[in-house]
């Protein structure tokens, strides 16, 4: 993927890239916003959103110093709770 991205050209290949700002730093916690998101059409899905199972994005535990892969489907938000 290369994308142009203002004065800055992404050229590593990855399939969601998030530019954000900061502005303040509180111990561990960075309080900013995001400002844009850019999706490579190879991962949207019939209705353009990004498709999870396509991204197939990581998560970086600090602590372990492992990266974890998302799991598989649970269930529906907001209407899982009505069955219990």
């Amino acid at each position: 993927m290369k994308k142009s991205l203002g004065a800055k050209t992404l050229v590593y290949p990855t399939p969601v890239f998030v530019v954000g700002t900061y502005g303040a730093q509180l111990h561990t916690q960075f309080v900013g916003a995001v400002v844009d998101v850019k999706v490579d059409e190879a991962v949207l899905a019939s209705d353009g959103m990004a498709d999870i199972k396509k991204v197939r994005p990581l998560v970086f535990t600090p602590d372990t110093q492992a990266y974890y892969g998302i799991g598989t489907f649970i269930a529906k938000a907001f209407s899982v709770g009505e069955s219990i």
